[in-house]
Order: structure tokens, then sequence, then C-alpha cells
């Protein structure tokens, strides 16, 4: 019966999708600004997805001040209806005027938002928070932390096939002075550990849930003053098992998390930047895991490596079921980059080239049931000026 419920809303859904786009489709082969001022001067760092009705929602972080001049982040979300944006609820944090960050959002298959985030209470120290929208308002699924004084940070979100949100993020135990790199999913009303959560100097980068329910992890765990680790880990029911052994193969930018995608029949994709020490320079990798070697396997090196770019950011994506998307930021002068990987030449093929420029308060990348792709970006020249923008990318089924 919930299958028959999920068919009938995805037609009422896809039906609503002709109307919402009808008004400005995208021109095929180009990217082009959908819509601007999400936000406003003080807005950054947007998180995107696209619901089943081709709806973009996105969230972000606005930075306000208090009298006392203390400086705080709230967050928001909103949605495009295809005229305007609208405001789902008011400010998410459970508190406003408090520093909050690292917003993660998901939709689940009942097309509902859902959002992860960490918070400082007055106290000090950092909670993680959950909450989803219900259509109406947003509805708290919770705390995942017991107490700020175990501070929790970067939390990643999923959700598995039967809508069970699961987060992943980083935490400290103070008593014992140690870390942990939990994963939790929501049982009930209460937050459930799966497996054990030790972790050592760990940061965790992904959590992906593919169409079986398997769910995989990715991390940089620091083995050295210089040296930090790529690892995967997957959950087979009973323990986590780290598969492919250490990804990278120099040092890796531990400040720019790697990327994590997983394809619905479950095959993991990373991209990641490191110093190529032959080269002598930064590049950009990325890398599927292949079961039946059980290796990880390089793909050629993505255009955005080479002495001429410096890269910020990084974002992955699987179009289909194997066909890996990157964007990358050249920080030399704001340019987003978008790639796919091309199987019949077998190299990376530009989405649109470098279509917008000035980007400096962060980006995202999604991608709708259609193939059409969003990207949320922040753009401020200046004092007082700026915003956060949509841009769109669709092909012709000859692209394609």
């Amino acid at each position: 019966m919930k299958q028959l419920e999920r068919f009938l809303t995805l037609v009422v859904l896809m039906t609503l999708n002709v109307s919402l786009f009808a008004a400005a489709p995208l021109k095929p082969g180009t990217w082009q600004t959908v819509t601007k001022e999400a936000g406003d001067p003080y807005t950054l760092l947007p998180v995107v997805a696209v619901d089943q009705a081709g709806r973009v929602v996105m969230a972000y972080l606005r930075s306000e001040s208090l009298n006392s001049g203390i400086n705080t982040m709230t967050v928001y979300v909103k949605r495009w209806n295809g005229e305007e944006w609208e405001s789902l609820g008011t400010f998410i944090n459970e508190r406003r005027h408090r520093r909050a960050g690292a917003p993660s959002l998901v939709i689940d298959h009942d097309n509902r938002p859902l959002i992860s985030w960490y918070e400082e209470p007055l106290h000090g120290g950092y909670l993680v928070f959950v909450k989803r929208w219900n259509g109406e308002e947003w509805e708290s699924l919770g705390m995942l932390n017991d107490s700020a004084r175990d501070s929790a940070l970067l939390p990643f979100l999923a959700v598995d096939r039967d809508n069970t949100p699961h987060v992943l993020f980083r935490q400290h135990l103070r008593a014992t002075g140690t870390q942990q790199m939990p994963v939790k999913r929501l049982k009930g009303n209460e937050w459930e550990t799966v497996g054990d959560t030790r972790a050592g100097q760990a940061t965790p980068t992904g959590i992906a849930i593919d169409r079986r329910g398997i769910i995989t992890i990715s991390y940089h765990e620091r083995v050295g003053y210089s040296v930090t680790h790529l690892k995967v880990k997957r959950w087979n029911g009973r323990q986590w098992l780290q598969f492919g052994g250490v990804i990278n193969d120099y040092v890796i930018d531990s400040w720019l998390p790697a990327s994590l995608a997983v394809s619905p029949g479950g095959r993991p994709y990373l991209a990641w930047r490191e110093f190529d020490e032959a080269l002598d320079n930064y590049v950009l990798r990325v890398a599927s895991y292949e079961w039946s070697t059980r290796q990880w396997v390089d793909y050629p090196l993505a255009a955005g490596s080479g002495a001429e770019y410096v890269q910020n950011n990084v974002r992955l994506l699987i179009q289909d079921q194997a066909r890996p998307i990157i964007a990358w930021q050249d920080q030399t002068d704001g340019s987003v980059h978008v790639q796919r990987w091309n199987w019949y030449h077998r190299d990376w093929q530009d989405l649109g080239g470098q279509f917008i420029t000035g980007v400096n308060r962060g980006f995202d990348l999604a991608v709708d049931a259609k193939g059409s792709f969003y990207l949320g970006h922040g753009i401020h020249p200046g004092l007082y000026q700026g915003g956060l923008y949509l841009a769109g990318f669709s092909e012709s089924m000859r692209q394609r």
C-alpha cells in the first residue's frame, strides 16, 4: 500500500513539474541563470537538492550580527517554485543567533526535505540536530549528541529506501579525550548508533546509501603531522569493514573534504584533491571501487589538474548507473567548471564549459530525474553586494 501511495504521489509530482518549469525551460547545451537573490549579501555556503517535482531546494547560512557585536550564523531553507523562492518556515536553528554550520540537505522518497546541521549553545561546544519538513513546518527529529560537552561537528545526512535518516558526524568525548565518528539512524523516536564508532584522528567527508540499503562512508584519517589518508568503510549489517585500503597516493588536502557518491547498484566513487609529487602540482582525482578486483581504479586526471588552476571545492555526482560528474572551482578567478566522464571517448567532457566567475561564497550541484543540472552559488563582488543564485544546465538527447 505504501508503494502504491508513493507511485501515485510521483505521478502527481511529475504532472506538476510540467507547469512549474514550462514558463522558462532550460535552453539545451548552455548554463543559464534560473533565478537570482535566493538570499542577500550576508548569505553563503548554499547546499542544493531537487525533489521529485523538479523543484530546487536550497539551504544556506546567513551571517547575522547582534547588538553586542557578536557575529552568528543562522540556517535558512528556500524552495524555487518556478516563479519565486518560497521560504520553508523561518530559520532552522533551534535558537536563533547561535553559531551554526555545515548544513546537509536531502529529499526523502516521500518528497520531504530533511536537514542536519551543528549549532553552538550558550555554554560552548556544538550540538547536531535534524529536522524534516512536513509540508507546513519543520518537525524536529531530535539531537544526536547527548550534550555539548561531547561536542559534535560536520554532519552528513542520507536516507535509505525506507526513509530512515542516517547521519555521519564527528564527536569529541571530553571525559576520555577520545574522538568518535558515529553513524546514527532514527529508530522510532530515538537515534541509535550503527556499529563501533571508534575513529582515532578521523574526519568524516560523506555518507551514501544504495538502493539495497547498504551504508558507505568516507573519511580522512590523520596518521602524522602532514599525512592524511583517505579511506572508505561499508556497513555489512554487523560491523564496519574498510575496503580498498588507503586511496590517495600523495599528500591530500585535509581542509578540502573528498566527495563521495555511490551508484544505485552500490559502486562507490570518490573525488578529491592531492599533491602529485611526480607532477609537482595539485591534481583532481576520481576513482571508483571495482568489486571484481577489490581495488580502487583511477580515472584519468580531471581537467582541473595542472599549474594553471588552483582548485577549491569539489562535488561529485553519479548520473544514471555509472557516469561520474564532478564540479570544481578555480580559486584564482572563482570560476566553476562541471565535467562528466565520457565512456566512449574515455575522457572528461565539459558540460557548458566555464560558465560563471566570481563565486566566493561556496557552491553545490544537484541533478534532477530528467538529467538537468542545477548549481547554487554565491557571488559577493563587494561590501553589501551580491547574494545566492541558481544556474541550470540541460542537454539535448544527442548530447546525452
